[in-house]
């Protein structure tokens, strides 16, 4: 484990990474029963592993991503070999192919994460969703759109932008409006809502 925290480390120092992203819920994927007395030597061995992939590679991948995807896809191939249980390594590898517009194998990617963790989650969903847009395929993004929505209403308003982006301004307004009605009463959101209710206005005046 060492050797690869090194390989990390050096990875982030060629690209001169100066800070760290957050890693996308990275630590909410049931890693935290370390000390649970039904678990045996090998299952706490490889949470320990799993711990140790999240809190110390994990994010240094994910700032790499942005950084520079190239050799972000490199490292990931060589800890994928490391930690073959870990499918957001598949998840990490696709968003590198999408910023490098290889966006095949960023779908290739995402749904290889997908049969990892053995379910659709909404990240990858989600990607899948904003690389089919980018293809310009707007109804199957849609699809993966309301896929990921079911699990997170964040996505509400990528479909409301997939639909203005198609032409479908019917679709759009409704959308648009489901995200503000969503989220209209928390203050945190009092800025998204004012730009959404400017965007519906600018579609209705169309």
């Amino acid at each position: 484990m060492k050797k690869f925290s090194n390989f990390i480390s050096i990875l982030a120092t060629i690209s001169a990474i100066t800070t760290v992203i957050a890693a996308v819920g990275l630590l909410g994927f049931g890693i935290y029963n370390l000390y649970e007395s039904n678990e045996s030597k090998e299952e706490r061995t490889e949470v320990k592993r799993s711990l140790f992939y999240h809190n110390e590679i994990a994010p240094k991948i994910d700032s790499l991503i942005y950084t520079n995807p190239q050799l972000a896809i490199k490292a990931i191939d060589k800890l994928i070999n490391e930690y073959p249980e870990i499918y957001f390594l598949e998840m990490q590898k696709g968003i590198a192919y999408y910023q490098i517009d290889s966006l095949n194998l960023a779908i290739k990617e995402f749904k290889i994460s997908m049969n990892k963790s053995g379910y659709e989650f909404p990240t990858a969903l989600g990607y899948i969703g904003k690389t089919l847009v980018k293809q310009k395929m707007f109804d199957e993004a849609i699809v993966e759109f309301k896929k990921a929505e079911n699990q997170n209403s964040k996505y509400t308003l990528d479909i409301a932008e997939t639909y203005e982006l198609k032409g479908d301004v019917e679709n759009a307004i409704k959308y648009y409006e489901k995200r503000i009605n969503a989220i209209k009463s928390v203050e945190f959101y009092k800025e998204q809502v004012d730009l959404i209710r400017k965007r519906v206005e600018k579609l209705i005046e169309k």
